[in-house]
């Protein structure tokens, strides 16, 4: 056919070319470019442990607002997760009520030039002396610290979860019953009645700088603020009353 000849005799020019030393020493360098650009690309991604650092360090700064160091211990990422490299630092975050507990979940996100967000879960522990029952307390008793013995204890959670001396005892009662050998936390506590049932309490009365005392009975237990019913002792009329401190209601004008 015409013009084969020479269809050939250029495509044998075009691969001697191909194969001619210096371009090939070109291929090659450029082959090389593609190889280090790819190991780059490879590279710039989040390593696992960069997470668990900030995952770590969200809940220490966390434990310090809340009173103490903790023990973190933290769920490892899958790692075959391969999170771009951020372009601004790390951020962290403690989720849900933003309050440490026994599993804890951290946020931690990139809102550089890309944006994600892996959530990372811990169990958080705090190494603290605690009070534990010598014996059953009933629910409403009002502990002492002689119902009690102090006991160093690795807790789960942060130490502001429990009771660890004297003065957190002070005005309060068991909300519920707690048994021989348990932790005293402070969800196990509310704060004590003021007044008692059978009690004599003064009954105040104000209006427009005009104060009346007068002497009452309260018919039930009440804690600050709560309202209760009182019978004046000389009237025999029973009144609603707001409990203000130990010993003393006041009617509402």
């Amino acid at each position: 056919m015409p013009g084969m000849p020479l269809a050939v005799h250029t495509r044998m020019k075009a691969l001697n070319w191909l194969f001619h030393p210096a371009v090939a020493a070109l291929a090659l360098i450029c082959a090389c470019s593609l190889l280090h650009a790819t190991d780059i690309n490879q590279d710039a991604v989040t390593p696992i442990e960069t997470l668990r650092r900030v995952a770590s360090d969200t809940i220490q700064a966390r434990a310090r607002d809340a009173g103490g160091p903790v023990t973190v211990t933290l769920t490892d990422p899958d790692p075959r997760l391969r999170l771009a490299a951020c372009t601004r630092p790390l951020e962290g975050a403690v989720v849900g009520d933003g309050e440490l507990h026994d599993f804890t979940t951290v946020s931690v996100r990139c809102n550089g030039a890309i944006h994600w967000a892996i959530y990372v879960r811990a169990s958080v522990t705090t190494e603290l002396t605690v009070l534990v029952a010598r014996g059953a307390l009933a629910r409403g008793s009002e502990p002492s610290i002689a119902s009690f013995d102090r006991v160093q204890r690795n807790m789960p959670g942060t130490g502001a979860d429990y009771v660890t001396s004297e003065d957190g005892l002070r005005g309060l009662r068991l909300r519920t019953p707690l048994a021989a050998g348990e932790v005293l936390t402070r969800a196990r506590l509310e704060t004590a009645a003021l007044v008692h049932r059978g009690q004599r309490v003064t009954l105040l009365a104000r209006n427009r700088g005009i104060e009346i005392r007068v002497a009452a009975i309260a018919l039930a237990d009440g804690r600050p603020s709560e309202q209760i019913q009182v019978q004046n002792e000389n009237s025999r009329q029973i009144v609603e009353a707001v409990v203000r401190e130990a010993g003393v209601v006041e009617v509402p004008l």
